[in-house]
């Protein structure tokens, strides 16, 4: 179970399919707003594979995307409007859906695999009305990409220390690299880019 300051969150915390995280729900302080982009992997795997359920699942998936895109900018609470009203029903198909074909797949299928993946996550991928989640809360995103995006030089960063070369080298690379970053933050000029 992750620890420190994270112990204290309180709220909704969206996620990828990291396990670990679950363990904060547990407490009920934490809601889970689950990844659309990480159940729509499993299934583009099958779908490049050419399984036409796969196939299925994606373009069902890219509707709510389209849906997504109407809504990127306005207050939260439109946000939350459009979702009710054309989202909530296209999830609410998609359930049933998923259901069926599993019901028909050999349980150790990949595909079976994408689809558990899906259901065992759907309360966080759709909706909590106890709680909130993405169709239950304006603010949250359809996805974690955009904080996938925002946190990737840090995480390619900590993957090209590791290719120092000497342990003197790491200690120059552990001089330098926090000099690069806070140059770029202050050149941009966005704390986000720190």
């Amino acid at each position: 179970m992750p620890s420190g300051p994270i112990t204290i969150l309180v709220g909704i915390l969206q996620v990828g399919g990291y396990a670990g995280f679950e363990a904060l729900a547990d407490r009920g302080t934490v809601t889970l707003a689950a990844c659309w982009a990480h159940a729509r992997r499993k299934f583009f795997e099958r779908h490049e594979a050419g399984s036409p359920v796969a196939t299925e699942a994606v373009k069902q998936i890219g509707e709510l995307y389209k849906i997504e895109a109407t809504i990127r900018g306005p207050p939260p609470d439109e946000r939350l409007r459009v979702r009710k009203q054309h989202s909530l029903p296209l999830v609410e198909v998609l359930q049933a859906w998923l259901d069926l074909q599993l019901s028909r797949l050999p349980s150790g299928s990949r595909l079976a695999e994408a689809i558990r993946y899906a259901l065992g996550r759907w309360s966080a991928l759709t909706v909590d009305p106890l709680c909130g989640s993405i169709l239950d809360d304006g603010p949250v995103d359809l996805d974690t990409n955009s904080v996938e995006r925002a946190i990737r030089p840090i995480a390619l960063s900590h993957r090209n220390s590791l290719f120092a070369g000497s342990e003197g080298g790491a200690n120059r690379y552990a001089i330098v690299a926090p000099l690069r970053r806070t140059s770029i933050a202050l050149h941009r000029g966005s704390p986000a880019d720190r």
